[in-house]
């Protein structure tokens, strides 16, 4: 009925599909306890509070128990319509616990906000945090350790800021994330947010 090759090539998926169905995939490992990787000081309260006024508020959080050194600054620039920073709890909650001082500015105020107005929003409101937050023993930022992470457009915004941040007057960043790129203008025509170099 069926030819030698071909019954000799079921018996061979046969074998290998027995064979594999005993296998399991192997468990990857558990977030570690301290060091790198792990998720700080559980037990330890981060303090979230706003700065600025109303409408233009720079959202900050960072470990309640008043820092032995400067805080590294991480500034996080949300996607486009992402202005909720519950949004991104659990990776703002992870960097706080990792003793960061994370600030969350709201440059966008969803239907109102033109992409091209974006990056000096959150330009004028980083200025306005860091100066807020300078004397304040609890937050305690560092200025010569700053990252800039973006999410989608959030991502050219942490770009431009990072080109520019001389001639506004911020911190040069040491590091830029970007992850998931997106928003970002061809052209002045285009919607979206141009790239500055």
């Amino acid at each position: 009925m069926f030819s030698r090759a071909f019954q000799r090539w079921l018996a061979a998926l046969a074998f290998g599909v027995a064979t594999l169905g005993g296998a399991q995939a192997a468990t990857p490992p558990g977030q570690p306890k301290a060091g790198p990787g792990s998720m700080g000081d559980p037990t330890t309260e981060v303090v979230k509070r706003a700065v600025g006024r109303t409408g233009a508020a720079t959202y900050v959080y960072h470990l309640a128990a008043a820092p032995p050194e400067p805080r590294m600054v991480v500034v996080l620039l949300h996607a486009w319509g992402a202005v909720n920073p519950v949004v991104y709890g659990g990776w703002i909650d992870h960097l706080a616990r990792r003793g960061h001082l994370v600030l969350y500015p709201g440059f966008q105020t969803v239907g109102r906000t033109r992409p091209g107005d974006a990056t000096e929003i959150a330009a004028t409101l980083i200025k306005e945090a860091l100066a807020a937050l300078a004397d304040d023993p609890q937050a305690k930022p560092d200025t010569t350790r700053v990252a800039l992470l973006g999410h989608s457009a959030g991502s050219a915004i942490a770009l431009n800021l990072a080109a520019e941040s001389q001639s506004r007057g911020l911190p040069a960043p040491k590091l830029v994330f970007a992850t998931m790129p997106g928003g970002i203008a061809k052209d002045a025509k285009s919607r979206g947010v141009q790239l500055a170099d």
